[in-house]
């Protein structure tokens, strides 16, 4: 038969997280470090960081065991936190479009990708007329002779 639980014993924790990715470590780290909890971390995988864990293998190479993931922020402060963890590699992320003819551009469209696409004399007047205010009906039409793709 089972023990009656007539009074609670003293848990060797105060919280319990299934799951060590990115949120249950970043909860369980801001748990135990801002409001001294005792914290026991679980997960079914022997490290941290969910499918972002990378390894070296036996060569030293760095190995993404789960696919690669590129982390991206605008926020200092997550980087900053996120440092206290981790070495960064930098890395820029660029996507090009294969427009045939062997024409490769930036997207989503910037101003590198019209350069591209525009002929060199009629883009710096697309862009005058698109930088200027205007009442609606003055807008610059895309089949000006101006504006046709090379």
């Amino acid at each position: 038969p089972r023990p009656a639980l007539t009074r609670r014993a003293k848990a060797p924790y105060d919280v319990v997280i299934a799951g060590a990715g990115f949120a249950g470590a970043v909860l369980a780290e801001r748990l135990a470090a801002a409001s001294g909890k005792r914290v026991l971390l679980c997960d079914r995988r022997s490290h941290v960081g969910g499918n972002a864990y990378d390894e070296h293998d036996a060569a030293g190479l760095l190995i993404h065991r789960y696919g690669p993931h590129i982390f991206h922020t605008n926020s200092d402060e997550v980087v900053a936190y996120l440092s206290r963890f981790t070495d960064w590699r930098p890395y820029e992320h660029r996507v090009l479009a294969d427009l045939g003819g062997g024409l490769r551009l930036p997207m989503p469209i910037n101003r590198t990708t019209l350069a591209g696409i525009f002929p060199r004399r009629a883009f710096p007047v697309f862009r005058m007329k698109r930088s200027r205010p205007s009442g609606g009906a003055e807008r610059t039409r895309a089949d000006h002779p101006e504006f046709r793709p090379v």
